[in-house]
């Protein structure tokens, strides 16, 4: 988590933030990570809810976002609980995929409900031409057109469809698929 704590926010993060034109609201970060889209929500005026499973992730935000309107709650993120119709924000960056896949979209099921009229979800999860796919790792892959079905009726603001050779957080070369998805609750 060291590693990815000095990184920006996610672009989609920065454009759900300017897209909800909410100066004070709910957001949640879930896989928050080192916190930092969460951070760029509260500074931004959101309260938010920041759920990771890594002891040590929650710990660096607490510590990263002294003062600010953030509860970093130590939760698995199929198990935290998301009432209806409270968040204006939903991130789930790249947290989706190391569920089974029925429970990653369980989970997004209940990001749908989550969400106000006009709330915002960033998703970013892998492809199946991700090396990780091909390895047979034990995670969930979605193609653009499946995340797709699986957001209906919502609108779809953006899908961003990469794949890259790149680097881990560890620094080991790999070659990615990533989809992130910006969507709107009607």
């Amino acid at each position: 988590m060291e590693k990815t704590k000095s990184k920006a926010p996610a672009p989609f993060v920065e454009e759900a933030i300017k897209l909800s034109g909410v100066k004070r609201g709910k957001a949640l970060d879930l896989g928050a990570g080192a916190g930092v889209n969460a951070i760029a929500l509260a500074k931004a005026g959101f309260t938010v809810d920041a759920v990771d499973n890594d002891l040590d992730s929650i710990e660096l935000i607490k510590a990263s976002a002294k003062d600010l309107p953030l509860i970093a709650h130590l939760a698995d993120i199929k198990n935290f609980p998301i009432p209806p119709e409270t968040y204006q924000i939903i991130v789930a960056r790249n947290s989706l995929p190391y569920l089974k896949k029925g429970e990653a979209e369980e989970v997004l099921k209940k990001i749908k409900v989550g969400l106000v009229s006009g709330g915002f979800l960033a998703l970013a999860v892998f492809g199946p031409e991700d090396d990780w796919a091909k390895a047979g790792r034990p995670m969930s892959f979605w193609t653009a057109d499946e995340i797709k079905a699986l957001l209906f009726g919502m609108e779809i603001i953006e899908v961003v469809e990469e794949k890259e050779p790149g680097k881990t957080t560890s620094g080991t070369l790999k070659f990615w698929h990533r989809i992130r998805v910006l969507a709107k609750k009607p």
